[in-house]
Parts: C-alpha cells; sequence; structure tokens
C-alpha cells in the first residue's frame, strides 16, 4: 500500500534546501543596504564569487511578506487621507499626480500621465487614462542624491496633524517583539535618515518639509498590533556616504590607502552585519589589507592581457 504521508514529507525538505540560482556578489550602493561598508565593496569589486542571491523559499516568503505588508499599508493610509503621493491605475498604468489620498483613475481634479516600465517605456493606452473608476497602487518616490549618486525609494510620506513625516514600514516576526521595541533598529535609522535627507516634498507640491521618520513596525503574526516610533531628522548616514563613496572609488583606481578602508561590523550598532556578509572570513584576516592589494593587482593584470589580446 501506497505511504502517502512519507512521500509528502519529502517536499518541506525540498523546498527550504532548494536553491535556483548563484550569481557573482554585488554590494550595491542604496539606503536599503546602509550603512555603507567600504571594505565589502572593496572585496565585492576585487574578489567576485558567486553567491545565493535570496531566490529561494525562506528568502521569498520572508520578502513577499514585507512587500505585502507595505502594500496594504500604503493602500489603508491613502484611504484614510493622510499618505500623500502619486497614485497608479492597476488597469491601464496611468499615474497621477501627488495628491493626499488614494485617487480613483481618471479623476478630473488630478493630472494624469502615462506610466512606465522598468525600463522606462511608457506603458498603457495612449489617450489617456481609462476612467473607468479602477483601483490605484502608491507610486512611491524616486530619490536620487546628486552629490554621491545614491538612489532609492521611500515607503511615502504623511501628513498627520498638520505634520509631515517620512513613512519606513518594517515587518517583525512577532507582536511580542514589537511591543519590546523602544526604538527603530538601529540599520533602519540609517536608512530611514537617508531618506528624509534625499526627499524634497516642496519639488513634490507640498508647502513644508519633513519634521522627522514614523517607524511602523508591523508584527507577522497580529499584523494589528503594530506600533508607531518617532525619530528625529539626522543627516550623519548621508554624509558618510558622501565621503565614503569617493574614497573607496579612489582606492580601487590607485590601489592605495587600503589599510584606511573602513568596516561596519566593528561597530557595535552593526555588529549583526556579519553574520550575513559574504566577505566576513576575508574581512577579519590580520593581512586584510596586503590581500585587497593582492587583488586589485592581480585584476590590474588581467585588464591588461585582455586589452592586449583585443
Amino acid at each position: 500500500m501506497t505511504n502517502h504521508k512519507k512521500i509528502l514529507n519529502h517536499v518541506p525538505k525540498m523546498l527550504t534546501e532548494y536553491e535556483s540560482w548563484k550569481a557573482p556578489f554585488r554590494c550595491q550602493i542604496r539606503p536599503s543596504s546602509l550603512p555603507f561598508c567600504q571594505v565589502q565593496y572593496l572585496f565585492a569589486e576585487l574578489d567576485n564569487m558567486d553567491v545565493s542571491v535570496g531566490d529561494n523559499y525562506m528568502g521569498r516568503i520572508f520578502v513577499n511578506m514585507g512587500s505585502a505588508a507595505h502594500d496594504v499599508v500604503q493602500t489603508y493610509l491613502g484611504r484614510c487621507g493622510i499618505l500623500y503621493g502619486m497614485w497608479k491605475c492597476k488597469k491601464c498604468y496611468w499615474v497621477s499626480s501627488p495628491n493626499l489620498g488614494t485617487p480613483y483613475c481618471g479623476e478630473k481634479r488630478l493630472t494624469w500621465a502615462r506610466g512606465t516600465d522598468l525600463d522606462g517605456e511608457a506603458i498603457g493606452p495612449e489617450k489617456g487614462p481609462c476612467s473607468s473608476g479602477y483601483a490605484t497602487r502608491y507610486e512611491e518616490f524616486a530619490l536620487l542624491d546628486p552629490i554621491s549618486g545614491l538612489k532609492g525609494k521611500c515607503d511615502g510620506l504623511i501628513l498627520v496633524a498638520s505634520r509631515l513625516y517620512l513613512l519606513e514600514a518594517k515587518t517583525k516576526a512577532t507582536s511580542a517583539i514589537v511591543k519590546a521595541l523602544k526604538v527603530p533598529d538601529d540599520p533602519h535609522i540609517a536608512q530611514a535618515t537617508t531618506y528624509a535627507e534625499m526627499c524634497t516634498p516642496l519639488e513634490w507640491g507640498l508647502d513644508q518639509e519633513i519634521e522627522g521618520i514614523a517607524f511602523c513596525y508591523i508584527p507577522r503574526d497580529y499584523p494589528n498590533r503594530m506600533k508607531m516610533i518617532f525619530h528625529p531628522r539626522d543627516a550623519t548616514t548621508l554624509q558618510n556616504v558622501r565621503n565614503d563613496v569617493p574614497e573607496v572609488v579612489e582606492m580601487i583606481k590607485t590601489g592605495k590607502r587600503f589599510k584606511k578602508a573602513k568596516a561596519v561590523c566593528p561597530n557595535q550598532k552593526y555588529g549583526e552585519r556579519v553574520k550575513f556578509c559574504e566577505y566576513a572570513g576575508q574581512c577579519f584576516r590580520p593581512d586584510r589589507a596586503r590581500y585587497l592589494w593582492r587583488l586589485w593587482k592581480k585584476r590590474e593584470l588581467e585588464q591588461k592581457h585582455a586589452e592586449e589580446m583585443s
């Protein structure tokens, strides 16, 4: 007799152990990966290695949970009339002008523009929005720091009691963890304060500046037990990026000053990052600077050889 239970017991193991693909690790300079680590960036540029890109069962589950929480929070804050931004029709992809609260597609009080896909190509009908009363989805503001080139998208701006806040929504595993939170996590502060400094609400049709960050921590087990935490603006992290990125780019260009490269993990606030860093083994070796120089020299010789062969 077929033992179906035994057969199906293999499925969870298959799901949790399977990784569909690996790719060269890239240290991306973006707010969601702050604080910026010069050492990690150097290794990523000079010592390519194939690593998991997070496209696995557990990684995808948690990413999608976070994305779903963001979408729902943005949708209902818009319906409450306190979320400010642009809104994209779910059917025709036309996008509204910035607005407080969620409009339906084609509302006459707003101006509408054709939407774009991930490559920046126009999508949707050319003649105009469908204006069929379809629901819209929040379109996050694209941010750019002209000095460092840092890019990102913030979760939104909320206007509460005539006060303007940057919204930063995060998920946690349980309501007990959220309840115990007294202050935001340090990496979250680095990310959100950088977003706040990059935002330009006066250019987006508002007549006031951001007063601080409104962190919204949402537990995955009981999402209704969310917690709001205020944090003041702070330009420190963005200023550090503006200083650190040109420094590390110059190191790669010249092959000098590797000993001066700064690592994030020794900072007690960000020590947890060492658990997830692909280059932790190389980072803590005593001859790190010398090893980085050898990697740089090897790359220089390979590039020179490639140029001679072309």
